[in-house]
């Protein structure tokens, strides 16, 4: 794991950015809309408290075969009968959707 520094950042974005994150998803979605991004507005700042995080990705899959191996269970786990379709490789969604607009963690 890898400490991240206490710091703040600006999240979510103004009015007029919906534009720049609805037409990568229209490639994918035609029908997809402005207002599903509504609520990513007004952009502000955040205050973080140093925390921890790991440094290598963890597929849903992996998350599931992991939970089940050692019983570990806490109220932020998942409903694990609900990791994805199937048992292949998913990434966590929030790393694909950062991929999508080229962002990184």
């Amino acid at each position: 794991m890898v400490l991240i520094p206490a710091g703040e950042f600006g999240m979510g974005m103004d009015a007029d950015q919906i534009p720049e994150p609805l037409q990568p998803e229209k490639q994918y979605l035609p029908d997809a809309k402005a207002s599903w991004f509504e609520n990513e507005t007004p952009r502000h700042k955040v205050r973080l408290d140093a925390f921890y995080i790991d440094i290598y990705e963890v597929s849903n899959a992996q998350s599931k075969k992991f939970i089940k191996k050692t019983g570990f269970y806490t109220t932020l786990c998942w409903n694990t009968s609900n990791f994805g379709i199937g048992t292949h490789l998913i990434l966590p969604q929030i790393i694909l959707w950062l991929r999508a607009f080229g962002m990184m963690l």
